[in-house]
């Protein structure tokens, strides 16, 4: 297995379900008003945006109290990470996969006597597509809850479908 074209499957996924989501969240109105909703989807990207940051030497904490006036202006916001890391993924070979990265965060995991281990990039990256992945799948049962019918964003048809491309809402273009 080729872990970096993987990768970039992973996260060419990841940017076609994200915008599957904002297509049926900017269409449902419930999801404008639900707080859950909105929190959960913020905090989505605002991980995205905190490893991209740890990716470039940044420091990801400056994320920390952002705040957008709606659920647009949060989509565009999703959609430019996206883009960043659609071009910062073209960049890497996989000699760079292995670069060790240092989560300013790890520390408040380490427990009972037990180190926080190191973690590459590589490592991250596929966190990364992970965590969105679990919170995605929060967010469309939100979705359902709020009386939507949220889209199927699953992998396989990312795969069955020929790779497409996202299609970001126009609100968040």
């Amino acid at each position: 297995m080729q872990v970096l074209p993987s990768l970039r499957d992973l996260f060419g996924h990841m940017a076609w379900a994200d915008a599957g989501l904002w297509r049926a969240a900017l269409a449902a109105s419930e999801a404008a008003d639900d707080v859950s909703f909105r929190e959960r989807i913020q905090h989505v990207h605002t991980v995205q945006y905190a490893f991209f940051r740890i990716w470039h030497a940044e420091d990801p904490m400056a994320l920390l109290g952002l705040r957008f006036e709606d659920l647009p202006a949060l989509a565009r916001w999703g959609r430019e990470y996206h883009e960043k890391a659609a071009t910062f993924l073209g960049t890497l070979d996989d000699a760079a996969l292995v670069r060790e990265v240092a989560l300013p965060w790890a520390g408040r995991f380490a427990g009972e006597g037990r180190p926080i281990g190191p973690v590459t990039l590589g490592e991250t990256l596929l966190q990364v597509a992970m965590h969105s992945v679990n919170h995605r799948g929060q967010l469309l049962v939100r979705l359902r809850e709020l009386g939507a019918a949220p889209p199927t964003l699953d992998y396989i048809m990312w795969l069955w479908l020929g790779r497409p491309r996202p299609d970001w809402p126009p609100a968040s273009a």
